[in-house]
């Protein structure tokens, strides 16, 4: 099952803070956590909208960025249900998984530039 702990949401808020400064991007928290739940259900973050120039990184390559950010954010447990590309950016959608069964209540979409393999979004659908 993908796991939002408290700590990882206080370091993606963290992050996003930093890129908010360092970029003008936009956070986005909407909800309470519950302390008997180990999960956020309303949870997004925009890092950034930048242009992206070129592609230069594949499709794997992005999803293997993503992949790494999640698990810096302590989300873990996942697996990739599908990927596009859209306007230079990798659209990659995730679900958790709990004893090797996928949970598509819980599902997390990532978009990744396709030029530098920047995570520009991460949001948990509900």
């Amino acid at each position: 099952m993908t796991n939002i702990s408290r700590r990882a949401l206080v370091r993606l808020i963290s992050f996003s803070a930093l890129a908010i400064s360092a970029s003008a991007a936009t956070l986005l928290l909407s909800g309470e956590p519950d302390p008997d739940r180990a999960e956020h259900e309303n949870l997004s973050y925009i890092q950034s909208n930048r242009t992206i120039l070129a592609e230069r990184i594949t499709p794997a390559q992005a999803i293997v960025f993503a992949q790494r950010k999640l698990e810096k954010l302590e989300i873990t447990e996942t697996t990739v249900l599908h990927h596009e590309i859209q306007d230079k950016i990798c659209v990659i959608f995730f679900a958790g998984v709990e004893d090797g069964l996928i949970n598509y209540d819980n599902l997390i979409k990532t978009r990744v530039a396709m030029d530098t393999g920047e995570v520009l979004s991460i949001k948990h659908l509900r």
